[in-house]
């Protein structure tokens, strides 16, 4: 049997499984499980949205897709049987889809993610625009959006997430300069809309001092921030651990200058480089390690090179970590207690030296995706060690953000 009949024979067992989680996750609701049918149906009968020749990543996102359209069957307003389907990537295929079925006006191909997503609400503003209401007009978006954001919105880049294309918008919508576009996507709030008074506030302060502050000091105030007045905090007592809101959720940003905020995130930090580790440890995300060794060079003097990656689990590796990198992930402690992030180290070794810490890696493990990508001062990720990265992620089968 050649190796192309085996991959074929495992990429449609792979779609099988996917398909049964699918059906398996509809269960009790007839009418969504009858519209996943249909949908799928036609899309293996009109299109290659679903060929063996994909990626796994890329397989799971399409069926994932349709199982998301059919909980929306109530919205569909055309039969998947008279899609026109086609030959061309995922997202493409899953825009038109989700435009025949359940929209009667263009939206924008960026807006896609949301069906490759499963917040639901996204998918309700995909569905109230493709029907005709003005974006900025659909009631509970997390983000204020004036006539010129909307604009900007509408017009964004195609590559971006719809979540990360509203972040842009409104950055530029207050006469934002794009550097500051640029260093807010490679954080958490190109995909967190949430707090919306707060961050309008702090995009605000950004666009205004930008000159002054920078990409490093922005991210660094977004952890502070973040940090202070979003986060739940966590305090052991004797009879357990208590879960308390933020230290400081009506901070404020009001009549304060650059200097006198960062005095403020400087004693934050600080504060952290000292804190010791309180003991805790936590269950790994039963994600695996990764080794990756150079090929050898004549002319390398320092001998054989290797790279790893390894999962940090316990305060204490928490706090190294942050020390050594000058960066807040000791302020993930609660956040890896709660299973909600997984923390992971990239160090890099050559010959006989100490290993030197060089990125510091978060996964979403409910997503199975590396969110955030900090180094040295909250620097980005670039070259060999983004390609390292790349390998673990490809291997261990997990997406890498966009703002990652």
């Amino acid at each position: 049997m050649s190796n192309t009949t085996c991959f074929h024979r495992h990429a449609r067992r792979e779609v099988d499984r996917a398909v049964s989680d699918a059906f398996s996750d509809l269960a009790g609701d007839l009418a969504a499980r009858s519209a996943f049918a249909s949908l799928l149906g036609h899309a293996r009968e009109r299109s290659t949205l679903l060929c063996a020749g994909r990626d796994h990543a890329s397989r799971a996102a399409a069926v994932r897709a349709l199982r998301n359209l059919a909980r929306h069957n109530a919205a569909h307003v055309a039969s998947a049987a008279t899609w026109a389907g086609g030959d061309a990537g995922v997202n493409d295929l899953i825009h038109s889809l989700a435009q025949h079925v359940v929209g009667r006006y263009v939206v924008p191909c960026g807006f896609v993610s949301v069906w490759l997503a499963d917040d639901p609400e996204p998918q309700r503003w995909f569905i109230e625009h493709a029907n005709g209401r003005p974006f900025r007009e659909i009631s509970g978006l997390p983000v204020r959006m004036t006539r010129r954001m909307e604009h900007i919105l509408l017009t964004s880049p195609p590559h971006l997430p719809l979540q990360a294309a509203m972040r842009r918008a409104e950055i530029l919508g207050l006469d934002g300069p794009p550097e500051l576009v640029d260093t807010i996507l490679t954080t958490d709030l190109a995909a967190d809309l949430g707090h919306g008074d707060l961050w309008r506030q702090a995009l605000r302060f950004f666009a205004r001092y930008w000159d002054a502050l920078g990409p490093i000091r922005v991210t660094t105030i977004i952890d502070f921030l973040y940090a202070r007045c979003v986060r739940p905090t966590e305090i052991a007592t004797d009879a357990g651990v208590l879960i308390k809101g933020p230290p400081d959720p009506d901070f404020s940003l009001a009549g304060r200058t650059p200097q006198s905020l960062l005095r403020i995130v400087d004693a934050w930090h600080a504060e952290l480089a000292v804190r010791r580790g309180t003991g805790r440890t936590w269950p790994t995300s039963k994600l695996q390690g990764f080794r990756y060794v150079e090929p050898p060079r004549p002319e390398a003097a320092e001998g054989p090179i290797e790279w790893w990656i390894a999962e940090l689990l316990s305060s204490g590796e928490l706090v190294a970590e942050g020390r050594a990198l000058r960066h807040c992930v000791a302020s993930y402690e609660d956040r890896c207690v709660r299973g909600v992030s997984s923390i992971w180290t990239l160090r890099r070794q050559a010959g006989e030296g100490a290993p030197v810490r060089r990125f510091t890696i978060e996964v979403d493990p409910r997503a199975r995706a590396i969110v955030q990508i900090r180094g040295f001062a909250n620097r980005r990720a670039d070259g060999h060690p983004r390609r390292i990265i790349g390998m673990w992620a490809e291997r261990e089968r997990l997406t890498v953000a966009s703002h990652a």
